[in-house]
């Protein structure tokens, strides 16, 4: 429908189409027709597949922001959007977007290499030139998990976890042998950053609740504390830097190269006891330190077993 009242004029459509983003109740009006500098205001709704709406952020400002983060994202499950945009008609580069999309129990994959979230919830808020999730939920390997995040004023992106983990969860999802010495469950929290094409990541967890059983000097019950910090910052083009401390027990960093045949770690350094591990400048592995005891015949058992790879690496 086509409506014009003195300078201002109306539309109102049943339905209208951004990418593979189908809309409902558009409506579109110019307050002025007369004025030079007139502006064009769109407003619509959308109800559908998420995978629909994830084309839409592709094609949108959002995915700049974002670096592109959602590309080759898959998603399952229905989302509710709602679209703004401003359009100067004589200045259109200056055009506004601001919208929202609502989660409604979707199943996420963002990458291949990741488990999925489960039963995810929540609201992505939008505009041209910021994001903002207030607190979505999920389930991520078997257990609770709270996402919030937002961009910031170095044009970062951050995203803030709070979860729990369930071994048996864990241990589903297939990986490394040594994943079925780990029983029970375990509080974890962790950033994300994106910054100009690179990931940041950042996980901590006390390990309480959760009983390992690998040889000694990891093995622990359920009620004791092991802090864990786990830190993956880029160091470059397809260059990372990780970092992982156990408790007082064990420090490493590790340098690694990633392309397209794989990942390569050029260098490195392990340290085993108290004290800093010092960052790797030569080519290999570095190994230091003390430890008051550790069962060799049992560590060779489990790598013998496949737990850690062929004897040797």
């Amino acid at each position: 429908d086509l409506l014009f009242r003195g300078k201002r004029m109306d539309i109102q459509a049943r339905q209208a189409r951004i990418g593979e983003a189908r809309l409902v109740n558009v409506r579109a009006q110019i307050a002025d027709l007369i004025d030079s500098a007139r502006v064009l205001q769109v407003t619509g709704e959308a109800a559908g597949d998420t995978s629909a709406f994830l084309g839409f952020i592709a094609q949108s400002p959002v995915s700049r922001m974002i670096d592109g983060y959602t590309e080759g994202m898959q998603a399952q499950g229905q989302g509710k959007l709602g679209l703004r945009l401003t359009l100067p008609l004589s200045a259109i580069n200056k055009s506004k977007v601001s919208g929202s999309y609502q989660f409604i129990n979707n199943r996420l994959m963002p990458d291949a290499a990741m488990p999925p979230l489960e039963n995810v919830n929540g609201r992505l808020e939008f505009t041209e030139s910021s994001i903002r999730v207030p607190n979505a939920t999920a389930v991520f390997l078997g257990g609770p998990l709270t996402v919030s995040a937002g961009s910031r004023r170095d044009a970062a992106v951050s995203i803030q976890f709070n979860g729990r983990i369930n071994a048996d969860a864990v241990r589903r999802t297939g990986g490394v042998e040594w994943i079925r010495h780990l029983r029970g469950t375990t509080d974890w929290r962790g950033s994300l950053t994106l910054r100009q094409k690179r990931v940041d990541i950042v996980v901590d967890s006390s390990l309480q609740g959760l009983a390992v059983s690998l040889p000694a000097p990891f093995m622990k019950t359920a009620g004791e504390t092991l802090p864990l910090r786990v830190e993956r910052r880029s160091s470059g083009p397809q260059q990372e830097r990780i970092a992982v401390t156990v408790g007082s027990m064990f420090n490493a960093v590790l340098h690694r190269r990633n392309s397209a045949q794989g990942s390569v770690v050029e260098r490195g350094a392990i340290r085993f006891g108290e004290g800093a591990v010092p960052d790797p400048e030569n080519a290999g592995i570095a190994v230091s330190g003390a430890m008051k005891s550790l069962d060799i015949d049992d560590w060779l058992a489990l790598l013998g077993s496949g737990g850690g790879g062929a004897p040797g690496s």
